[in-house]
């Protein structure tokens, strides 16, 4: 039951992730299995028992912050983790703890701290920084929250959050972020706040350029006369950037070509 819970889900990363919970040292996946020996021992003659008992309780709470089966009943704690879900996995870490000590929180904590990580989660990717480093933070955050959930801890949480984001100034512009599922969740963003509607995160939308990556023909002249570049420029740089990007339903996409 446990394994079903997640799917297709990779059980050895979920088995990691609640190990991370649980100790409050590096766990490399190598190392999982005598892990979980050694949890086993220390809870005597009931320990394979108890182990499976919170591995399944886990995994349930896990599978809501994967969405895809099921999710969680707060909309915008589902919403928030679908979004994160698009371009990270780490955030999982730190949030599978909130989700354990749910009952324990009230739900506008619960809701502040998925809206922190989300903040903490794109700002770090968009940053390039240190993955190993992300997730150090996590492990230690759901620990700080594990031994005293409330709604204190939320906010000195919130607070180490705001302070380990990159800002604005060390990330440099938005617009010259490469990497497609960052560029796809600030497309998403921004038609969400500007339709109030909220966007359907799932992969039937494409990532389209308005001007062509790669213009053949008669095109070619067309669109390269309607990029005004300056001398260090390249057609190929201004065409990347994400206001020439847009959102298009795969359909349509594949119908109107350049």
């Amino acid at each position: 039951l446990t394994v079903q819970n997640l799917g297709e889900y990779d059980f050895s990363k979920f088995l990691r992730h609640f190990l991370l919970t649980v100790k409050e040292k590096p766990v490399q996946k190598p190392k999982v299995l005598g892990i979980f020996k050694g949890l086993i021992e220390e809870g005597g003659t009931r320990g394979a028992s108890q182990n499976l008992e919170r591995l399944f309780e886990a995994s349930e709470l896990y599978a809501q912050l994967l969405g895809e089966e099921r999710s969680h009943p707060n909309p915008r704690v589902a919403e928030a983790a679908l979004r994160m879900n698009f371009y990270s996995e780490t955030h999982r870490v730190f949030l599978l703890s909130v989700l354990d000590k749910q009952s324990h929180l009230k739900q506008s904590d619960v809701e502040l701290l998925f809206r922190a990580t989300e903040y903490l989660s794109f700002r770090w990717i968009a940053f390039k920084g240190n993955a190993q480093e992300l997730e150090g933070l996590y492990q230690k955050l759901s620990h700080d929250l594990r031994r005293e959930p409330t709604s204190e801890t939320v906010q000195k949480i919130v607070d180490k959050i705001e302070k380990a984001a990159p800002s604005d100034n060390i990330i440099g512009e938005f617009s010259d972020l490469e990497n497609s599922n960052l560029q796809r969740y600030i497309l998403r963003r921004i038609e969400e706040r500007f339709s109030g509607n909220t966007t359907n995160w799932n992969e039937h939308l494409s990532l389209e350029h308005l001007c062509p990556q790669n213009p053949t023909g008669d095109s070619a002249a067309f669109w390269e006369a309607r990029i005004p570049l300056d001398d260090d420029e390249s057609y190929t740089e201004i065409v990347s950037m994400i206001g020439n990007l847009t959102l298009l339903e795969k359909s349509l996409n594949s119908s109107i070509q350049d």
